[in-house]
């Protein structure tokens, strides 16, 4: 049997994960899928401001320096660093630099007797006319002769060095972890690169004005005068580094306490391999569709040659009437392609009228309220807390009921790419009247004096209100409580996967190991539907933009692009893992209470009576008596009237359409006390992310139906880790519904795995909430996150992924085995014409 053959599909490996530690192994594994299951985390010693933004995947920490806050907590209480051997008085030299004095070190592994014979003449030269004591790491006898101002050793405690009030410039290689204590520290910086990654080093602290890069190739005794004085007169230098070292500095937790926390994290958990990308198992060329646009290239480039051949023809006056339609047919498919703890005040504007998207916001803005600060909050559902704290503003918009309601009306019938274009469709009515409403006019008037330190946006279709960001001159948050777009992808520079598992905005979810025809058909519905926000919906937005604030106002999409921080409402255990932005704060689980409230006193003594157990039923806000279908309400009833178990039934209806004794019917309940009971035995749901966090926070085992947007994708992952069955709302029947309540009753694996999972989602290194609150404040303090920022987003779509090198390989290697082809035809009728020839 082939290594392929015994390796484990990715349903297989995510059910594992869910499993306790004894069970992951009862069958024999290959090393590469030991390696996949235990290798589940990786530590980055990279100070985030000094790397520009890129991805992140799930099972990555970023960490600030371990070794150097070591080192530094030994500096700081006043213990001696570990000698090398007696030093001379270094201290006295270093005091009595009333000019000050520059440090130079070109790390461990440069050898300055190894470098061009005119690079330590340089540098001497250089230094001795200088009115600044030199403190160089270097062996003394390759100086030419002993100068006053210079000190020369093998060794310096490098970080007693740089915490010297008198020092004005670091001279160095671009090492790693010179660069964290020049920041630390906050001295300027010249960089003179020799290997590695040292180039890059230096050219991030060229880009963040907080050094410059001296070459080698230029060097000489002025260059060295030239660019020192540069960095020590131009007090620039000075005040950015001195700004990214508050930013640097200005961390959420400790750096080696939170390193530490999640070294134990894994070893709790035996690994973790629900952080790992699935990514990582496709082939080279299926990760970022590379097959796809090369056969698209291709494709597209017979068509132009067709296109050619037809016109050539037309000039000919050939077939004259039936390419004429060609030409004209194939132009307009062309024309279409084409297209193809200060605190601060807050404006949040929370538009969509969802209780389930609004419970999330309204925790994060009474946090923050309790924080001390200011909100402005605009949102179709008041709290109407009475105790509320008077820094908390409320902008009563208005319910969109009737809109809303004939959107739902359309769910059963449309397609998902149809939903999400209506839906669009539907969010642009409700900026128009934001915009029209008349106290959040009163806040944007170009006569308003308001001022704001954060707008807070929620990023669920209203780009055109992003640009109250502009308006307050005040940073971007966006906030999202189902999880990251593809358009929001596309403008934040994230890499958009068609056929990855995570990818839910296709008509047809991906399956495992799709052929290549379904990834070609994932390829086109994912890009067309970001073709349409982009160049159909956005400028919509635009107009709206322009109306309201005139025409000499930014893009929108500039404006999200530039966005500080992005704060997502994801719990990472439960979704497919995949890379993000690095400006991408996840959270989960903040609208969940601690305890939760008493339930009414029937309902408490109904399931206190559920001696057998009790189901609950609850298809969400959006779902309604009126749009369930009226075959799939009569299965419900039917099959719940036979269980032993009693039903709890969210239904928005006064009355069933049949008798059911056992069942507990209402409008509305305290989800979390009916989930929190100790006799609830199952949770029958559309797939809600808010509802989903809850009930692995209460470990209970799930039925899953889902029925628009993510909703489908979210329960097959919660199917996918053992925790739930799902049944498609179409698909039900009386026979399936029986079968799977009573498959995930009897067998107690579906209840074990809840458990787990319960665990690993509470399992975290911090409060979910403080972080979030803790990130808004480091962006209202640093009044932007732009290091965060992934420099992808300002690139061409095409050049994200390389897709017109790709286009451009992918066409020559088909000319070239075209030639081939030809060149091979051409050789065999010669060899045949010469034979034939031969024989007469």
């Amino acid at each position: 049997m082939s290594e392929e053959s015994r390796r484990p599909s990715k349903v297989e490996r995510n059910r594992d994960l869910a499993s306790p530690p004894d069970t992951l192994h009862a069958t024999r594994e290959t090393w590469n899928d030991f390696e996949r299951r235990v290798s589940g985390f990786a530590l980055l010693l990279e100070p985030c401001p000094l790397d520009a933004a890129r991805l992140q995947t799930g099972n990555s920490l970023k960490d600030n320096g371990l070794k150097m806050f070591d080192a530094l907590e030994r500096v700081l209480k006043g213990l001696k660093p570990v000698s090398r051997g007696p030093l001379p008085n270094v201290k006295q030299f270093l005091d009595d630099a009333k000019e000050g004095f520059i440090y130079v070190s070109l790390g461990s592994n440069v050898k300055w007797e190894k470098l061009p014979n005119n690079t330590l003449e340089a540098f001497v030269d250089g230094f001795s006319t200088l009115p600044y004591k030199i403190v160089w790491k270097l062996n003394p006898d390759l100086l030419p002769e002993k100068y006053k101002n210079i000190l020369a050793l093998q060794w310096f405690p490098q970080q007693s060095i740089l915490a010297h009030p008198n020092i004005k410039l670091f001279i160095y290689q671009g090492g790693h972890q010179s660069t964290e204590e020049a920041l630390y520290y906050g001295i300027p910086l010249i960089g003179f690169p020799i290997i590695w990654d040292q180039t890059y080093q230096v050219r991030n602290i060229v880009r963040l004005g907080i050094g410059v890069h001296l070459q080698i190739d230029t060097l000489s005794k002025e260059t060295v005068k030239a660019t020192i004085h540069e960095v020590i007169s131009n007090t620039s230098y000075k005040d950015q580094m001195q700004r990214w070292r508050k930013i640097f500095k200005d961390a959420p937790y400790d750096s080696l306490q939170n390193a530490v926390r999640w070294i134990e994290y894994v070893l709790r958990q035996n690994g973790t391999p629900f952080l790992r990308n699935n990514l990582c198992d496709d082939p080279w060329y299926q990760r970022y569709d590379w097959d796809i646009i090369g056969f698209l290239a291709i494709v597209l480039f017979i068509v132009f040659l067709i296109s050619i051949w037809v016109l050539l023809l037309i000039l000919r006056c050939k077939m004259l009437k039936i390419t004429c339609k060609m030409f004209i047919v194939l132009s307009l498919w062309f024309l279409l392609a084409n297209k193809i703890t200060n605190a601060g005040r807050i404006l949040v504007i929370i538009p969509t009228p969802l209780y389930s998207h609004q419970i999330v916001f309204q925790s994060l803005c009474l946090a923050l309220n309790r924080r001390g600060h200011e909100l402005i909050v605009t949102t179709p559902q008041l709290i109407k807390d009475s105790t509320l704290n008077t820094n908390y503003t409320e902008i009563k918009l208005p319910g969109f009921h009737s809109l809303v309601k004939q959107y739902k009306e359309q769910i059963p019938q449309l397609l998902l790419i149809d939903l999400f274009k209506r839906g669009w469709m539907l969010t642009h009515q409700f900026s128009t009247q934001i915009f029209d409403n008349p106290k959040f006019k009163k806040l944007y008037h170009s006569n308003s004096n308001e001022k704001f330190d954060a707008v807070i946006l929620e990023l669920l279709g209203y780009p055109s209100l992003s640009i109250m960001s502009y308006r307050f001159n005040a940073p971007l948050i966006g906030i999202i409580s189902v999880g990251i777009h593809n358009y929001h992808r596309y403008v934040f520079g994230s890499p958009i996967y068609p056929s990855h598992l995570s990818n839910w905005e296709i008509n047809t979810l991906t399956e495992e190991n799709p052929s290549i025809w379904q990834r070609l058909w994932n390829f086109i519905e994912t890009w067309r539907l970001v073709h349409y926000w982009i160049n159909d919906f956005v400028p919509l937005e635009q107009e709206l933009v322009k109306k309201y604030l005139g025409n000499d106002v930014p893009h929108i999409v500039d404006i999200m692009k530039n966005m500080s921080l992005l704060l997502v409402n994801e719990n990472r255990v439960l979704t497919y893992p995949r890379p993000e932005q690095s400006n991408a704060v996840f959270f989960n689980g903040i609208h969940i209470q601690k305890t939760p409230p008493s339930l009414p006193k029937d309902l408490g003594q109904f399931l206190d009576n559920a001696m057998e157990g009790f189901i609950y039923v609850s298809l969400g806000t959006s779902t309604t008596c009126h749009t369930l279908p009226k075959e799939t309400l009569r299965n419900f009833i039917e099959v719940f009237s036979k269980l032993p178990y009693k039903i709890v039934w969210k239904f928005d209806c006064d009355e069933l359409p049949g008798k059911l004794d056992n069942a507990f019917i209402s409008k509305w309940f305290l989800q979390q006390s009916v989930l929190a009971h100790p006799n609830i035995k199952l949770f029958i749901y559309q797939g809600g992310a808010q509802s989903t966090d809850e009930a692995v926070h209460y470990a209970v085992p799930i039925l899953g139906i889902p029925i628009m947007f993510e909703q489908e994708n979210r329960v097959r992952r919660l199917v996918s880790l053992g925790g739930a069955i799902s049944i498609k709302l179409n698909e039900l029947t009386q026979k399936r519904l029986n079968n799977a309540i009573h498959q995930i009753l009897n067998d107690k694996s579906y209840k074990e795995k809840m458990i787990r999972l319960s665990s690993l989602t509470k399992d975290q290194p911090y409060n979910s909430i403080e972080n979030v609150i803790w990130w808004i404040e480091f962006v209202m303090r640093h009044k932007e996150a732009n290091h965060l920022r992934f420099s992808d987003s300002d690139k061409p779509w095409y050049q994200r992924y390389d897709m017109d090198i790709i286009a451009l390989l992918a066409i020559a290697l088909f000319i070239m085995k075209c030639v081939i082809a030809l060149t091979i035809i051409q050789i065999i009728r010669f060899i045949l014409n010469n034979t034939v020839l031969s024989r007469y």
